[in-house]
C-alpha cells in the first residue's frame, strides 16, 4: 500500500469500517518505517473527526413508523432463519 492509497482509505480505517484485508494492509503500511507522506497526520486527523461525529449531530427521535419497520424486519429475519428451505429475505439461491 502506498501513502496515497492509505490516505484514500484513512477515514474508513479510523472508523473501523474496512474489511480484514484492507485493515491489515493499512496496519502493515503504518508499521513500515517509511518515509511516509503525511500518513500519521492523516490518521490523527481522521481519528479526531471520527471521535467527534457523535457530538456533531443533533439528537433525533425517530418516528414510531421507523420502530415499527425495524420490528417487522426483525420478525421477518427470525422467521426466515426458522425455515431452512427458504433463503433469507433479499437473497436468492
Amino acid at each position: 500500500m502506498t501513502c496515497l492509497e492509505f490516505k484514500e482509505v484513512v477515514s474508513a480505517y479510523a472508523l473501523g469500517a474496512l474489511d480484514d484485508e484492507e485493515r491489515a494492509a493499512c496496519d502493515a503500511h503504518l508499521a513500515h518505517e517509511g518515509p511516509h507522506e503525511g500518513c500519521e497526520q492523516s490518521l490523527r486527523r481522521a481519528r479526531r473527526v471520527s471521535d467527534n461525529l457523535g457530538v456533531a449531530l443533533r439528537p433525533v427521535t425517530p418516528r414510531e413508523a421507523v420502530w415499527d419497520t425495524i420490528g417487522e424486519r426483525l420478525d421477518d429475519a427470525q422467521s426466515d432463519e426458522k425455515r431452512p428451505d427458504r433463503p433469507p429475505s433479499g437473497r436468492t439461491r
